[in-house]
């Protein structure tokens, strides 16, 4: 795990301001570095955490420090602001579906798509993998941001992404590119 610094978040909430309202998600959120100024950001951070905010890991331990967190930072006048938040903090493997219309099967026996939203806010994992994930456009890239990424594109309006400089000419993401 990698947990964004504070003025590269701050960098990346300023150009959320570039977007129309709606509702943010932060597909690998940790314990909310990232989405934590994202709600700092906002006039009515109550409301904004309540309807506008999807916070998702697959690192359950991990969001309920999360939750605890922006109920403790952001609570003014919502007693009830940690059970209400509850549903917007989903233990959720973002990379196991390929895309909003595919399901996975959790443990649970519940099945779960991407939750609708209309943009992301995003430090993505940086990692190459050895075998390529075939449920995806981007499988040639074997690297999980390519994944991650792909995702995004085909399920959101817009995103806001921390993007490292092989993005720009690596030859494995010229179908992100193109995406």
């Amino acid at each position: 795990q990698f947990f964004t610094p504070d003025d590269v978040a701050e960098f990346l909430v300023k150009q959320t301001k570039e977007f129309p309202s709606g509702v943010w998600m932060d597909p690998c959120s940790g314990i909310g570095n990232l989405s934590w100024h994202l709600v700092n950001a906002q006039k009515n951070k109550e409301k904004f955490i309540s309807e506008n905010l999807i916070m998702m890991d697959k690192d359950e331990l991990a969001l309920d420090i999360a939750r605890v967190i922006f109920t403790i930072s952001f609570q003014r006048n919502v007693p009830d602001l940690f059970n209400r938040i509850k549903g917007s903090f989903i233990v959720f493997d973002f990379l196991s579906v390929a895309d909003v219309g595919q399901q996975a099967q959790l443990f649970g026996g519940d099945l779960l798509r991407i939750p609708k939203h209309d943009f992301v806010l995003v430090n993505p994992p940086y990692l190459a993998t050895s075998k390529a994930d075939s449920r995806f456009e981007l499988a040639r890239c074997k690297d999980l941001y390519g994944y991650f990424l792909e995702n995004i594109m085909k399920t959101s309006k817009g995103f806001v992404s921390i993007t490292p400089q092989s993005f720009t000419h690596a030859g494995k993401f010229e179908g992100l590119r193109a995406l």
